[in-house]
Parts: C-alpha cells; structure tokens; sequence
C-alpha cells in the first residue's frame, strides 16, 4: 500500500505539471507572440490615409456580430478604448532639402567656432548601394553627427541628421524634428551649441517644430500574449475579413497585427 501510494503522488503531481503547460499555452500566458492593435487617433488616421499605397484600399466596418468569433480581438478594443491618446512628443513641420542641407553646414560651422575642430569633422560620408550608384553616381550619405541643440537655454534633439547627396529622395520635401531631451547634457558625451540668436535662416521652423510637441494625439497601441495555435487561427481570420489590415468599429479605426519574440 504505501509502495502503491509513492508511485501515485509522484504520477499525480507530474500531470498536474502537464496540465498547468497546457493551459498556460493554449491562454497565451506561457507565450513569446501574440496580437498587437493599433488605435488611430485621428491626425495619425490622416497621415496614413494619405501614404500612396493606402489609395483606393477599403477599410472594412465591423460589427458585435462579426467579432463573436474573435473574442481576444475584441478584448484589445475595449482595453485601446479604456485609454487615453498620449501626446506628441517629436515636434515636427516641413523643411526643404535645401533648407536641411544648409542648416547642417551652417551649424557645423557654429560647432567648429566651439570645438575648436574643422567643420567637416562633424560629418560621416557613408556608402550608398551599388544600385543607387548606378542611377547617380556621386551619390552618398552624409551623416550629421550633431544630434542635439540648446535654444533658449532648453535642450533638444533634432532630426534628420542623415541625407543624400545629392538629393536621391522625392519629393523634396522632408520634416524637421525636434524632441525635448530627458535629462541635461554634458560635454563629455554630447556635442551642442546653444542656436539662440544665431540668425539662423530655419529658426522660424525650430520655433514652429517646438512649439508642436505635446500638440497632437499620437495612436494607442495594446497587445496580449496568444498561443501559436491562436496566432495562426486569428491570422487566417485576418486575411479573410480585413485584407487591408485597417478596419472600423464603432466609427473608431484600427490596425490589426501580430508580434513575435
């Protein structure tokens, strides 16, 4: 009898393990993928309504009804609903390539006074491929490598700090960015200059890029872990009734996609 007992409390709580992995997985608790939404707000919906490759998609209106069969979808919607848009924090507006390229020279210019150091020093020259070369042969990437700037004894990080030259993007229109830092820099790790009245032919923009930040509603992201099983049932439901991967609910918009470890 208590050989009998020895083998079966041993048996019991291996199963029991069993068990427990079984569910784990199967709930998407135990997981390394699963679904991830994305809740447009309604100036990102524009700016991806606007790509090219969004012309003439349909975006398809889905009911209660057609999300009984997806239980977990819904379960992201409600959870993307309960929160709140966060704020922008890259400030952004248009910049020329023109105005881009000159800004960059002239603030190495500004650098190389503090630094002590040739302007150029401030720029990488990066290869560019051999497809590229064959459409423009002197082409390259400059890379800028001043990611940061005071103005008004506040510091930012600016944006974009790599171009073609010569220009190899259409159409000649970029974004310039600008972004509070976390925390103050120090001239041991960070290369600056303070840009207030430097009369600087963009300063209108820099004005017009911080004075955007914390502006605009930026999108709401949510996911869940899913067993693999699920990954794939819910993919083929995807593929199925949203083609574009941009659906409606409830005059809300969304994005369906998956993740994975």
């Amino acid at each position: 009898m208590k050989t009998r007992t020895k083998i079966i409390i041993p048996l019991v709580f291996f199963l029991s393990i069993i068990l427990s992995l079984a569910y784990f997985e199967d709930n998407g608790l135990f997981s390394y993928e699963g679904m991830v939404l994305v809740y447009f707000s309604d100036y990102q919906l524009q700016k991806e309504l606007e790509y090219e490759s969004m012309q003439g998609i349909e975006i398809v209106s889905l009911t209660d009804d057609d999300l009984k069969e997806v239980p977990k979808v819904r379960g992201l919607i409600n959870k993307a609903l309960s929160l709140k848009f966060p704020k922008n924090e890259l400030g952004t507006t248009p910049i020329s390539y023109e105005q881009l390229d000159n800004f960059q020279l002239r603030y190495a210019d500004i650098l190389a006074d503090k630094y002590s150091r040739n302007s150029t020093s401030f720029f990488e020259k990066q290869d560019v491929s051999e497809k590229q070369l064959v459409l423009e042969p002197t082409l390259y990437l400059r890379q800028f490598e001043a990611y940061y700037f005071e103005y008004e004894n506040k510091q930012y990080g600016i944006g974009p700090t790599r171009m073609y030259v010569p220009n190899f993007e259409k159409p000649d229109t970029f974004y310039l960015e600008v972004y509070k830092t976390s925390g103050l820099l120090r001239e041991k790790d960070h290369v600056w200059a303070d840009l207030t009245d430097k009369e600087l032919e963009i300063e209108p923009l820099i004005v017009a890029a911080i004075d955007n930040i914390g502006k605009l509603e930026e999108n709401i992201e949510v996911r869940n872990g899913m067993s693999s099983r699920d990954v794939d049932r819910y993919d083929e439901w995807r593929r199925e009734n949203i083609p574009s991967q941009i659906f409606e609910y409830d005059g809300n918009y969304f994005r369906m996609g998956f993740w994975i470890a």
